[in-house]
């Protein structure tokens, strides 16, 4: 049987498999689709055990979007331009990787955003990043990590904002996006701001973090009357998109979407 699935670390919190194996069921697809808890010093070899077992391709989740770039035998464009992957197939002479968040976070975006600011500089920042700047958005970054700021300012020309500044630039924005894992299960009374305070009422705010839906800062964004965008939108785009990578044809989304949904309400209704 062919095997897909997602490697991070940690891995349990990751949704993808109950939505990707209830898809290959329902498709008729004789596959499995498993969670793989891969440690950042193990990936070298993790890709190596995988080239060797009927793995056909699998998906890619924190700490490894970006590490994984130069264990690939080739790169999409996209991939290339984002310098971070969140997909990977079986090539003829190797792993081949992809960036589906990119085309999945800008599929979603209810509005053509003028000015944005983007929280966290990992490989899913990177892509909300490019993505914004290919549409024309000026776009501002603010991260805990100055090194990995650094980093994304030299390649992308993103405007950076310290950690400590962050909160001044919310009444100059029309798109708020949170691309951290702060706010995720089990960590749900944290935000990546203290405060909304400046927000501007018609400013969207995105928040990348799928568990719980929503999350406290989509929570306190629509008390202040601000629109809002789950991380579950952007999910079901870039699993959608990752189908046609592996079979050349596009992923049931709007399943995705509706199961991703179910999953975070029963998730929602059985927490204490």
């Amino acid at each position: 049987m062919d095997l897909y699935g997602v490697i991070g670390y940690p891995i349990g919190h990751s949704l993808s498999p109950q939505i990707h194996q209830r898809a290959f069921q329902r498709a008729g697809r004789p596959a499995l689709y498993v969670g793989v808890a891969v440690r950042p010093e193990a990936l070298a070899g993790a890709l190596e055990r995988m080239w060797d077992e009927p793995w056909q391709g699998f998906n890619v989740t924190v700490p490894h979007k970006e590490s994984v770039v130069s264990l690939l035998a080739g790169l999409t464009d996209q991939a290339r331009q984002v310098g971070a992957v969140n997909a990977v197939v079986r090539g003829a002479a190797g792993w081949y990787g992809a960036n589906t968040d990119l085309a999945g976070f800008v599929a979603t975006l209810p509005a053509q955003p003028q000015r944005a600011l983007v929280l966290g500089a990992g490989g899913a920042a990177r892509a909300v990043v490019t993505g914004l700047q290919s549409l024309g958005t000026s776009v501002s970054c603010s991260t805990r990590n100055a090194a990995r700021l650094a980093r994304l300012v030299e390649q992308t020309g993103v405007r950076a904002i310290s950690w400590e500044h962050r909160h001044r630039l919310l009444g100059d924005i029309d798109l708020l996006v949170n691309a951290t894992p702060l706010g995720q299960t089990p960590d749900t009374q944290t935000m990546p701001l203290d405060q909304l305070e400046g927000l501007g009422t018609d400013a969207w705010v995105y928040d990348l973090v799928y568990r719980p839906c929503p999350t406290r800062l989509l929570q306190e964004a629509q008390a202040l009357g601000c629109r809002t965008v789950s991380g579950v939108a952007m999910l079901a785009a870039q699993a959608a998109l990752t189908w046609e990578l592996w079979f050349g044809q596009h992923g049931p989304e709007r399943e995705f979407l509706a199961h991703l949904h179910e999953l975070v309400q029963e998730e929602t209704e059985n927490t204490p």
